[in-house]
């Protein structure tokens, strides 16, 4: 038997790896147990492995990760499938199977591939919740939005800083403020609330704030750029719920769910000339040889007197 398991959620990916191994190990001894990176294996030693019965042992394992980002490996799979004997257990892990290829058409024919999208919404802060509950811990509703807003959506990121909050129960707002670190995306809206509230003191502060942690001007400024392009989507989306312009716009609902209150105080001809103005700055920094921190000040100034 031969499966893969990839998709962009690695947490789930590596959980199920997990599980599988464990399942094997159950049942078998380890000797039967082949664990084998593509980037660095020998292909003979990678036909062996698919090609020889289990010694020792009735059934074999063997894990193969990243097989899709060698070509030698994925042909020397491909030309080996049918051969692979019934002792052989083959589990392929990759976050990154490229979807055009033969192999892994044919897997999918078999129904062989298993994918692990990210969970959104609810369902992620529902996991959230229960992985917090695993590791002996509990967490509200609100303070899970506070830790998704600051670490992301990202499964693992959240587990990580999960598995170093739960240590203390419940995890709390100060909690979640003092030991994890804020992400850009999450800074920057912060940058951006406080801009079209006309805040100019913490405005510049949360700039510098950003310089201080070495943050490169254009990142922040394709990020201001991002987070106008999401304030348009919300103001342009009439009486549509949070819910529905996510969807339409491909956003996570909880940055919608933000973006609604901030873009309140924005009019659409405000947006307009807010884009235009940050339009402005990045052509300026890419044409000329203005400090891009300068022209990022210039144009917080600009947009807070707007």
């Amino acid at each position: 038997m031969i499966r893969l398991i990839s998709g962009e959620n690695e947490f789930m990916v590596i959980a199920e790896q997990a599980r599988v191994i464990a399942d094997y190990l159950a049942s078998f001894d380890a000797f039967g147990l082949e664990k084998i990176d593509a980037t660095e294996t020998d292909i003979n030693r990678l036909r062996d492995a698919l090609a020889q019965l289990p010694f020792l042992v009735p059934k074999k394992l063997v894990v193969i990760r990243s097989p899709f980002s060698q070509k030698t490996v994925l042909e020397t799979i491909e030309a080996t499938l049918s051969s692979i004997p019934d002792e052989v257990d083959v589990l392929l892990v990759d976050t990154k199977a490229d979807k055009r290829t033969r192999l892994y058409k044919l897997l999918q024919k078999d129904g062989a591939v298993t994918e692990y999208t990210a969970l959104k919404g609810a369902t992620l802060k529902t996991w959230v919740s229960v992985y917090t509950k695993d590791l002996g811990s509990t967490i509200a509703s609100g303070e899970i939005d506070l830790l998704i807003d600051r670490v992301g959506s990202d499964q693992m990121a959240l587990a990580r800083e999960l598995e170093k909050l739960a240590v203390d129960s419940p995890i709390t707002k100060e909690l979640i403020l003092s030991r994890t670190d804020q992400q850009l995306q999450s800074s920057v809206f912060e940058l951006l609330d406080a801009v079209f509230a006309k805040n100019q003191t913490r405005s510049l502060g949360i700039l510098e704030e950003l310089y201080a942690k070495k943050t490169d001007p254009a990142e922040i400024l394709s990020l201001v750029a991002w987070q106008l392009n999401v304030f348009a989507h919300v103001l342009y989306a009439g009486t549509k719920s949070s819910q529905d312009i996510a969807r339409a716009a491909k956003l996570h609902p909880f940055v919608v769910g933000k973006a609604m209150t901030a873009a309140s105080r924005l009019t659409k001809q405000t947006l307009a000339m807010a884009i235009s103005l940050t339009l402005e700055a990045d052509l300026k920094t890419k044409t000329s040889s203005a400090d891009a921190k300068d022209v990022l000040r210039l144009l917080l100034l600009k947009l807070i007197s707007l």
